[in-house]
């Protein structure tokens, strides 16, 4: 009996803590865990709420600058309609809007090859919005459904004044003319920068593709070049399909300009290496 005391004394003992925690259960693991679980549930629900919230301000907010959009549309729209203020604002914003966006096609052509959306996404980051807002219907020849006739006056218009071809001189006055030696000498200096010059077409044939040719800058025979019209000069010979090479042979002698692609390195008929300078080229004229 008297060893079984020790051990009756530890069941009271037992009991008496899980009756102490019965009566104070924020002391329990469980329940602290069950308090931080229930702490999380309620923090995410009010983020949860503040997200509805906010979304319903964005929502409101994003009805009230449309219906401010329209407004001023049809408000520029009506301005439009009115020949004097149609010529003013032509002069003062959109003959300059015109010429910007002529200017930008030009500068992405030389980062991105084709006319694809990465072509134009790079084109409209080069031009401001109040930009695209002047110049955006001028390279539509036909009215959209909802067009008011002064928004088509205006794109006629604008057109009339010359615009892009204004915007052709002023980005080819940006283009340099450099000493062939020294494109020969280091033609990654010139990787990125348009380059006006003249070459002397030495090989146009089925090696060189339907799109590419080489050819001697300046003339003479000492700095040879490639040429064609994508960016990389890999895929110059793979190209095809192009319209500004029909009438280009062999000797022709143009001025050109183009896009300095670094130097190009290719393995000659004969079965030697040799790397020249290479250009993306965009425009030329004969003689």
């Amino acid at each position: 009996m008297t060893r079984g005391a020790p051990y009756r004394l530890s069941i009271v003992v037992s009991l008496s803590l899980m009756l102490m925690a019965c009566s104070n259960p924020e002391r329990s693991a469980e329940y602290k865990a069950l308090d931080a679980e229930v702490a999380s549930l309620e923090t995410e629900i009010s983020d949860i709420e503040s997200s509805i919230n906010d979304r319903k301000s964005d929502a409101s907010q994003l009805s009230l600058l449309k219906d401010e959009r329209q407004s001023l549309i049809s408000q520029f729209f009506e301005i439009l309609s009115d020949s004097s203020k149609r010529q003013r604002i032509i002069r003062e914003l959109g003959v300059p809007a015109c010429k910007q966006f002529q200017i930008a096609t030009y500068q992405a052509s030389g980062v991105v090859d084709g006319f694809g959306d990465d072509f134009w996404d790079s084109v409209y980051i080069r031009v401001s919005p109040a930009d695209l807002i002047f110049t955006g219907p001028f390279f539509s020849d036909e009215q959209e459904d909802g067009d008011p006739d002064s928004l088509m006056q205006y794109s006629v218009d604008v057109m009339k004044t010359g615009c892009i071809e204004k915007g052709d001189r002023e980005f080819y006055t940006q283009c340099e003319t450099v000493d062939k030696r020294i494109i020969n000498k280091n033609p990654e200096a010139f990787r990125g920068k348009c380059i006006k010059g003249t070459v002397r077409i030495a090989q146009f044939d089925s090696n060189t593709g339907p799109c590419a040719f080489q050819g001697y800058l300046g003339g003479g025979f000492d700095v040879r070049a490639q040429f064609g019209e994508t960016l990389d000069p890999d895929t110059h010979a793979s190209v095809t399909d192009c319209e500004w090479t029909k009438e280009l042979v062999e000797d022709n002698f143009i001025t050109f300009w183009g896009w300095g692609l670094g130097a190009y390195s290719y393995t000659t008929t004969n079965g030697g290496n040799q790397t020249v300078p290479a250009f993306k080229m965009f425009r030329y004229q004969r003689g």
